[in-house]
């Protein structure tokens, strides 16, 4: 039975054509005994059998535009070989032998027509090295293969079986890169098109005798497929879709980069050869509007970005002809530290506090910049009198220990200062506030992560600079109200170990392996479709809904981050 491998490829159009045919032929069942003196049993009427297709191309090779290929970047994956043979017929044809055979008439194809092509393999082999002899391996380096061409399509080839074991299934099945409904979804539309035009493969039962896995085994059958393939991609490529000729993040100089230093954001341009009436941009996955000049457009940020890594997607089409290939790009933003703000920890008197210290840029945004900040006491009480600290994710955190008289008093007992680049220094006081002194005591200390007694550091929701939780924070620091210590709040992704007692200690839930998951549940049907129903009356909607929001509790509690497709009886969509 065939694996079918679906691999990212982030550059080019993505696709994977297969023809899954019956390879397994299903065993007939003998008559049981004639009863005697019966009379003589006409024999049946033969049964006719299904056309398997392979029989003869309907389209011209002439019926494309042969100059739409000149100079197409066009890599093909002969699904398989090597040690992965793939399906096997009752004949013993396997399906690399045939993916390999039909890429290299593809190939020979397309480079007639002007097209430069890349094959992942030319010969029955497989890509396992002595350094990784997995699938995984293999694939991999068909990945790096095919991305180092940097093609304007890419093609796998595979001749599957039937995934569920059936014996008698005959269909073509082409898949297009996933999230891509541009096009990718335009390429494969078309290949599958000439598939079922010039193959004419159609679902159907196959009877005992396997007229497909005979037919692949003809070297101009094998022919016929690519002739097929190669007319549903001179087609797509024909098709007069506009085309994205440049796509880039300019600086406040006009100068395209991917690197940014002390701006709101760059701005992202782009060019289209080609009319266009449809604009889709996403950036860091959300819709943006880009401004349109002709085949000129534009995406300026109307406030500031925040400091890190950003992504673009850029898609343009023309309705009724067809997508332009998406273009990606990614660029880092960097601003300096520019002014520092302090929050005592708990905001109450505690013999032990933590000093947060968020660390901001010139547009009030968390700086990503690497600072080491001093923290330095400024008044006697107060132990360490000098430590030096790290920002990460734009906050810095600092444990002191005050004596009964520095957490008494409002005035400053620590001062924060770090330097940035051109000698320039900021600082922050630290100091309790008149209302916090006026508060009941809290109680402060480590969180334990049992078995082993070390400090609970990471746990979901402590994150920078936006954390969830009021009481924990991500080196494990708990504050809590005396009169609350004995009832802590739950952590998502841990339950308590032993009995309840200071200081808290916790153990993870499935040992941690959800912690940071993010998990979609999709309950079938919805809306008007019931999924079906009971001889109670009760809606499978109904149950599927119910099922999916008990898990996502369970996967919740376990330290998951939780969607849920649709809400109540509805549909998705």
């Amino acid at each position: 039975m065939a694996r079918e491998a679906r691999m990212h490829r982030p550059w080019a159009t993505t696709l994977l054509a297969v023809l899954s045919a019956g390879f397994v032929a299903a065993c007939g069942h003998p008559s049981g005994p004639r009863p005697p003196n019966a009379p003589p049993q006409a024999s049946p009427a033969p049964i006719a059998r299904p056309y398997p297709g392979y029989d003869q191309r309907v389209d011209s090779l002439e019926s494309v535009d042969p100059d739409a290929m000149r100079d197409r970047r066009i890599a093909i994956d002969p699904g398989h070989g090597g040690a992965y043979r793939g399906a096997i017929g009752v004949n013993g044809l396997t399906e690399a032998e045939v993916n390999l055979s039909v890429a290299l008439e593809l190939e020979r194809l397309l480079v007639a027509h002007g097209a430069k092509v890349q094959m992942t393999r030319r010969e029955d082999r497989d890509f396992r090295g002595p350094s990784d002899s997995t699938l995984r391996g293999d694939l991999g380096e068909r990945t790096r293969i095919a991305n180092a061409f940097a093609p304007d399509l890419f093609l796998s080839i595979h001749h599957n079986a039937d995934p569920g074991g059936l014996h008698d299934k005959n269909e073509t099945q082409t898949y297009y890169k996933l999230g891509d409904e541009g096009a990718s979804l335009d390429a494969a539309a078309s290949i599958h098109r000439f598939l079922r035009r010039n193959l004419g493969i159609r679902g159907q039962r196959i009877l005992p005798g396997n007229d497909v896995e005979a037919r692949l085994t003809l070297p101009a059958k094998r022919r016929l497929e690519a002739e097929a393939l190669y007319l549903g991609i001179a087609r797509f490529f024909a098709r007069g879709a506009p085309i994205l000729a440049s796509f880039q993040a300019l600086g406040e100089a006009g100068h395209p980069d991917t690197s940014f230093a002390e701006i709101d954001g760059p701005t992202l341009a782009a060019s289209v050869r080609g009319p266009f009436d449809h604009v889709e941009l996403t950036l860091d996955d959300q819709p943006v509007e880009m401004e349109r000049r002709g085949a000129s457009l534009a995406w300026r940020p109307r406030r500031p970005l925040a400091v890190g890594r950003h992504e673009a997607m850029l898609r343009v089409a023309m309705s009724g002809v067809g997508w332009a290939r998406e273009r990606r790009l990614a660029f880092e933003l960097e601003r300096r530290p520019e002014r520092l703000e302090t929050r005592v920890w708990p905001d109450r008197p505690a013999a032990l506090v933590g000093v947060r210290v968020l660390v901001l840029d010139r547009a009030g945004l968390p700086s990503r910049a690497a600072a080491r900040l001093r923290v330095t006491a400024s008044r006697p009480g107060v132990a360490p009198a000098e430590t030096t600290i790290v920002a990460k994710d734009g906050v810095a955190w600092a444990y002191l220990r005050l004596s009964r008289a520095a957490r008494a008093s409002s005035a400053s007992f620590a001062r924060v200062t770090t330097a940035v680049k051109g000698g320039a220094a900021h600082g922050a006081l630290v100091a309790y506030s008149s209302a916090a002194l006026k508060r009941p005591p809290a109680w402060s200390g480590w969180a334990l992560r049992e078995p082993g007694g070390g400090h609970l550091k990471e746990a979901p929701g402590t994150g920078e600079p936006a954390p969830r939780w009021t009481w924990i924070n991500r080196d494990g620091f708990v504050a809590l109200r005396v009169d609350s210590a004995l009832g802590l709040p739950a952590l998502p992704g841990f339950r308590r170990w032993g009995f309840d007692s200071l200081p808290p200690r916790f153990t993870a839930i499935a040992g941690g392996a959800l912690h940071g998951r993010r998990i979609e549940l999709d309950p079938d049907a919805g809306g008007e479709n019931d999924g079906g129903m009971g001889s109670s009356g009760t809606r499978a909607a109904f149950y599927n809904m119910d099922v999916a929001q008990a898990l996502a509790s369970l996967l919740r509690a376990s330290g998951a981050e939780v969607d849920i497709a649709r809400q109540g009886d509805i549909a998705a969509s």
